[in-house]
């Protein structure tokens, strides 16, 4: 290093204030670098296992963790085959022919709703059955998960009466 710098002094004339910020500016962007590498190194998530599953040529892919009911915590692995049905399910996702009763809807029938899948038609039976019945379909918003945007894809389809 000593001699790194007695080139560097020599070479470039520079004072020894000069020298100074410019091991520091090579530091801060040898810093930059490192974390930058080690970012995009990180853990696969289940986003970036989205993006590469069409590549992968078995049906399972180790990944470290998932949320999600297409990842078995057991085996710590994501079923490939259960994401292309859920896809495909979701494609052919029928749109209700008349309104459905939130009230009164068995989770089949909250399914067929656009943007309501397994998790979010649980999370309205288990509210209606903790809190009793919706008194307006604005009282949907009250549930986990459904926001404004998705209760705006809803409204045309949902009743309480």
């Amino acid at each position: 290093m000593g001699k790194l710098v007695n080139y560097l002094k020599t070479k470039f004339e520079l004072t020894s204030q000069e020298l100074s910020v410019l091991i520091f500016l090579i530091s801060i962007l040898s810093v930059g670098l490192i974390m930058q590498l080690v970012d995009k190194n990180d853990q696969l998530t289940y986003e970036t296992l989205r993006i590469i599953e069409k590549e992968v040529p078995y049906n399972e892919v180790l990944i470290e963790e998932d949320n999600s009911e297409n990842f078995d915590k057991e085996n710590r692995r994501v079923d490939k085959e259960n994401i292309l049905n859920n896809q495909e399910k979701k494609k052919n996702k029928e749109i209700p022919k008349s309104k459905i009763n939130i009230n009164t809807a068995t989770k089949d029938e909250l399914l067929q709703l656009p943007g309501i899948g397994e998790k979010t038609a649980d999370l309205i039976i288990e509210y209606r059955k903790k809190n009793g019945l919706f008194n307006t379909v604005d009282d949907i918003k009250q549930v986990k998960g459904i926001g404004e945007k998705k209760f705006e894809k809803l409204l045309p389809f949902i009743k309480t009466k």
